[in-house]
């Protein structure tokens, strides 16, 4: 089974995103938004991906255009961040595939570039470069005119966690570049009168959401934390479950919890 987390520049329009969560009804696990960086995080799996995501691509046409977006998140187009993980008994090079037939439906069929990230280079690699002396990997040379381009990647598990923080601004920035490694992505960004240390935990068996939210907290005031879509059953267990309500983080957040007993969007 392949897993596809997709990252769609918009968080605030609730019919859109009730719409999104609709077409994709099949094969969604998970439904995050965030009117912030207006954005959200559809987590998709199932014998119906290709399908849904294809549904998705073309409402995401009809009804969202990059150029009128504004939030606090760095983006390159609407369908911004596709990431393919395989799962259960699922291989890489199945991954590989499916990421192939997704960006040949956004090339042939709506017209948007695709860049790739995993193997071939990394995610802020794209963001740096795209467009400028990177091309893409599939489809036009230039952007959609409302889609803009997508990322789409190839990649382990990896766990993304925010945590809301009692600070400035400038702070937690230094603290996101002090943090940054080959475990940790970490930026900064202002949400209302906090500040989130937004992470993508990039190797979540030696370095989880606890081993952040326990070192952040000796230097900042934790107002609360955010799990960003789901988790695998492994990385829950490393969490003791007293601590788990303290991180917002609990069992049926996992990936294997909503394959067997279902998720229903708030939205819907």
């Amino acid at each position: 089974m392949i897993e596809c987390v997709v990252n769609i520049s918009e968080g605030s329009n609730f019919k859109v995103l009730s719409n999104l969560a609709k077409v994709t009804q099949r094969s969604l696990l998970d439904l995050h938004f965030d009117t912030h960086h207006n954005r959200s995080v559809l987590s998709l799996a199932g014998n119906h991906l290709i399908e849904d995501l294809k549904e998705l691509s073309r409402h995401c046409l009809e009804d969202l255009d990059i150029n009128n977006h504004q939030g606090v998140h760095p983006r390159l187009g609407i369908i911004d961040v596709a990431p393919f993980i395989p799962k259960l008994e699922s291989t890489f090079e199945e991954a590989v595939e499916v990421r192939e037939q997704f960006a040949e439906f956004l090339s042939n069929e709506i017209g948007v570039p695709s860049f790739y990230y995993g193997d071939e280079r990394s995610l802020p690699y794209v963001r740096k470069h795209a467009f400028q002396d990177l091309s893409p990997d599939k489809g036009p040379s230039a952007p959609h005119p409302t889609l803009g381009t997508s990322c789409l990647g190839v990649r382990s598990p990896l766990i993304a966690y925010n945590l809301v923080l009692d600070a400035d601004i400038e702070s937690v920035r230094r603290l996101a570049s002090s943090i940054r490694s080959s475990d940790v992505r970490a930026l900064a960004f202002k949400v209302g009168e906090f500040v989130q240390l937004s992470t993508n935990l990039i190797n979540p068996s030696s370095y989880g959401p606890m081993d952040l939210y326990f070192d952040i907290r000796k230097a900042f005031k934790v107002i609360r934390g955010e799990l960003v879509g789901i988790l695998d059953e492994e990385y829950l267990a490393k969490i003791p479950p007293a601590y788990r309500p303290t991180l917002d983080i609990f069992s049926e957040d996992t990936f294997q919890a909503r394959l067997t007993n279902g998720y229903e969007s708030p939205l819907l």
